[in-house]
């Protein structure tokens, strides 16, 4: 019976997010907020960054939509980040070899549960039976396991965490996500490495951290974010390693 609520929960979230992105949401957020994509592109090339993985836990795609830009030579959009989908279906080895990639890690109301596989709808599709983790948060690393495709964006988190040397949080609270705080601390948790939150309440989430993390937070106050370009020249000072040195520890 709670199973099937859920699942009816899911579906009616799923159809306002399509509703939104039919009516033309994500195309009113690009028009608010045009050269975020383009600047987030040019800024991961500017600083060299060699790998970049973003992991959302938001089921709608309002991230994947600002991180655009638009192609002159193809004549359209591009998306900045890839997801591992094409037309579609999920390949791990695209995904895995990206230089710069997203993932849903909570699913998405885009992502379809088939019979055998976890496909990705095409736009304007309401789907019936979403991906999408609504579970207990000490049960959310199981849901996560069972399912392909977040178990693979998972796996790549644990796998990133061993050899990055920064973690940038924005804007997540960590308090109902037990499973990240774990792998916080068995895969990052050690010398010459730095997270940086950035968050209205960045000392809230940094004292949530602290019993993971043995090392200085330090934290960037989003309070003065009143326009694109402030948003712009945030992401230039988290990516600044010169700028930590300024930045309060938790």
């Amino acid at each position: 019976m709670f199973a099937a609520q859920i699942k009816l929960a899911m579906q009616r979230v799923g159809k306002q997010f399509t509703r939104f992105e039919t009516d033309g949401g994500y195309s009113l957020i690009n028009t608010a907020i045009p050269n975020l994509g383009k600047s987030f592109y040019e800024l991961l090339n500017t600083k060299e960054v060699n790998s970049f993985y973003l992991c959302t836990t938001n089921y709608d795609g309002i991230l994947d939509s600002l991180l655009t830009y638009y192609c002159g030579e193809e004549l359209k959009r591009k998306f900045v980040l890839k997801d591992g989908f094409i037309h579609g279906h999920f390949e791990n080895s695209l995904f895995r070899r990206s230089k710069y990639k997203i993932a849903h890690l909570h699913g998405s109301y885009k992502y379809f549960k088939s019979s055998d596989s976890t496909i990705k709808l095409e736009r304007g599709v309401v789907n019936s039976n979403p991906v999408m983790i609504y579970d207990d948060p000490n049960c959310k690393e199981a849901a996560i396991r069972q399912d392909s495709v977040l178990s693979a964006n998972l796996l790549e988190l644990e796998y990133q965490l061993k050899v990055c040397d920064r973690v940038i949080i924005i804007g997540n609270s960590f308090k109902t996500e037990p499973h990240l705080k774990r792998l916080i601390n068995t895969h990052f948790n050690r010398p010459n490495t730095q997270i940086i939150i950035s968050s209205d309440k960045p000392e809230e989430v940094a004292s949530t951290l602290e019993p993971y993390y043995n090392f200085p937070i330090y934290t960037q106050s989003t309070m003065h974010i009143r326009s694109e370009q402030h948003l712009i020249e945030l992401f230039k000072k988290l990516f600044d390693s010169n700028y930590y040195r300024m930045l309060a520890t938790a």
